[in-house]
């Protein structure tokens, strides 16, 4: 009997015993190192034990009818419908009840960005769906501009529904390009996302204005409703922003018109992360190290000091010397197998002193030092290493740096923090293994506390991305939140999965840029900008209660007190937030579908971003 007779169950057995015994032989006969051996096996057991990869459609089927459809809208081709930004629209949607009539209204300070979803329903084929917006006015004959809304069709890629789940895909909408006239099949709908930006000093009023459909031979148009606040919201006063990006890497090498490429990359990206409302951003060394007339130059970090100053980032860049430093934790790289303390160490310190002091010359707010990544146990550890090798460089530099003056930060779990030995300042915590433990561990040690939540940028989800930079962190008063990494490199860019199941991109040049040549966003990355503002506008209103409400005075306490409102509504919203992250997964576990957590629903968080504008513009007309 051949094996290919033999049932799945029974042949995947066999293969998974000839693997187990294969992997004793080998431990037993050549030294490769019991650790390595068992997790490779172990991932190959998984792969091979697990090969069911499913395409996982949507929740809700699309109803045999689409009781929204009028005569006019059939013979116009097709309806335009609103729908919340934490909520997808596929190309099976169709509207509900709060998604018509269509109508866009926002509140937005100045030099903020705010954004809205709508959807397209086509009802024929289409040949040339367009979106234009007008002017907007208000009612005194002020105007804000129509080139201060940014018009992006989503575009739909076939992906892994989320980074817990390995073999689990669908198709979602994913990425941001800037909107094209483009052809709509019928019984299809094409979702758009569009951007308010608020210029610096407009007045402050509500605008009105509409968003057209179109097509060649019909046009629909729904209102849209600017609400501007004559303010500018504070800065978020913890570390936003994404961990260890690689875009001056390899700019110490370049040469001529490669060079110039890396820099205009790295300006174009530097400008992205600041207009999301991120304070700071984490940079993945480079490899050279140079001397001029014995004075230490580190041509990445230079650049990177010159464009932290022009975009006027508020908090301390991170700098990541770990591959000067042969501290990073990637095979494929210059690793910790290449360290040499006798080079390291001095290294470390002298980074530490010189750029401490051209980052303060430059205006920076400072400079944090990450010098080796994720020291965790048997995590890259070569043949006849001792399993704790890693932490005792880490040790090592931790201490070089403080020797140095520097500031430092860790990406560690809350066992591995212990090896800075009182040497480390920011616990840059991993989700997955973030406890309300971490909180007590990290002020014991006299650091700060930051997570970092990879699916906050790189998974699919929605609420997620918003909620873990904006609420979270204000509510539990965490010095950092920031993820690995920045999703629009050419490195990182989306890659659609199926070219059959899904659309992908249509005009992405250079690996990550649109026809704007703007990077090309992904929806989380536009959300956790709602986060950040949704944060922002918390420390604001804080801010004006401190000023206009001191402690001890004596004031009404009555619905018509805007101190008390304001109290009783910063409570509320902390007390909407559990100190343990891993409640927020906001994903069905069945389906991996973005769902609500607890009073975290879509409806929850336009009432809690509308109170909070009412309530800072209400408390920042006190000071006039």
């Amino acid at each position: 009997m051949s094996l290919l007779s033999v049932p799945m169950v029974l042949r995947r057995l066999v293969v998974l015993t000839v693997l187990v015994l294969a992997a004793v032989v080998a431990v037993m006969v050549v030294d490769l190192g019991p650790v390595t051996v068992t997790r490779n096996v172990y991932r190959r057991v998984l792969k091979i034990a697990d090969q069911r990869n499913r395409w996982l459609e949507p929740a809700g089927k699309l109803p045999h009818e689409d009781s929204s459809v009028t005569a006019a809208d059939m013979d116009r081709g097709f309806y335009v419908f609103t729908r919340s930004i934490l909520e997808r629209v596929l190309p099976s949607s169709i509207a509900d009840a709060a998604g018509r009539p269509a109508r866009i209204r926002l509140e937005a300070a100045w030099n903020q960005y705010e954004a809205a979803q709508i959807g397209v329903r086509a009802l024929h084929d289409l040949d040339a769906l367009t979106i234009r917006v007008s002017d907007l006015h208000d009612a005194d004959g002020h105007v804000l501009a129509a080139s201060s809304v940014d018009i992006r069709m989503e575009r739909f890629y076939a992906l892994p529904l989320s980074i817990r789940v390995h073999n689990r895909f669908g198709v979602v909408p994913k990425t941001l390009e800037p909107a094209v006239a483009i052809r709509a099949t019928a019984a299809t709908t094409r979702p758009y996302w569009l951007t308010v930006h608020v210029p610096d000093r407009q007045a402050g009023g509500l605008y009105r204005g509409t968003v057209t459909a179109s097509d060649s031979q019909h046009a629909d148009s729904v209102p849209i409703e600017v609400d501007v606040l004559a303010g500018t919201l504070d800065e978020a006063p913890l570390l936003l922003g994404p961990l260890s990006l690689p875009v001056l890497r390899n700019f110490p090498h370049a040469r001529g018109r490669r060079a110039e490429q890396i820099l205009d990359h790295a300006d174009i990206i530097f400008r992205d992360v600041r207009e999301h409302g991120m304070t700071t951003l984490s940079l993945w060394s480079g490899r050279v190290v140079r001397r001029d007339d014995g004075r230490l130059v580190l041509p990445d970090l230079d650049e990177a000091i010159r464009l932290y100053a022009r975009y006027g980032f508020p908090r301390p860049l991170i700098y990541a010397p770990v591959n000067l430093l042969s501290t990073n934790k990637l095979g494929r790289s210059s690793t910790y197998r290449h360290y040499d303390r006798s080079v390291a160490v001095p290294l470390a310190r002298e980074i530490a002193s010189v750029y401490g002091r051209r980052a303060a010359e430059a205006g920076l707010p400072g400079l944090i030092l990450d010098p080796i990544e994720e020291p965790n146990y048997a995590l890259g550890v070569d043949r006849h290493d001792a399993p704790d090798l890693r932490q005792r460089i880490a040790t090592e530099l931790l201490a070089a740096v403080k020797q140095g003056g520097g500031t430092t930060a860790m990406t560690c779990t809350p066992e591995t923090a212990a090896v800075g030995a009182g040497n480390l300042d920011y616990w840059l915590v991993a989700f997955k293994r973030f406890t309300p433990g971490v909180y007590e561990k990290a002020r014991r040690a006299g650091a700060h506390t930051a997570m970092y939540a990879n699916s906050t940028l790189t998974g699919n989800g929605t609420s997620f991305s918003r909620f873990f930079f904006g609420y979270y962190p204000w509510a539990n008063r965490l010095d950092g939140m920031t993820a690995w990494t920045y999703p629009m490199t050419p490195k990182r860019f989306p890659v659609n999965m199926d070219a059959k199941r899904a659309e992908g991109p249509l005009d992405v040049r250079e690996g990550f840029l649109g026809s704007d040549g703007r990077p090309v966003p992904v929806i989380q990355w536009e959300l956790a900008r709602e986060g950040v503002d949704d944060l922002r506008y918390l420390t604001t209103l804080e801010r004006l209660r401190a000023e206009h409400c001191p402690a001890g005075a004596a004031v009404a306490a009555s619905d018509a007190d805007p101190c008390t409102r304001a109290g009783e509504f910063l409570e509320s919203v902390r007390s909407a937030v559990a100190r343990d992250p891993h409640r927020y997964t906001f994903e069905d576990p069945r389906t991996l579908e973005p769902i609500a957590a607890f009073q975290w629903t879509a409806d929850d968080f336009a009432a809690r971003r509308h109170r909070s504008f009412e309530l800072v513009r209400e408390l920042s007309a006190l000071d006039r």
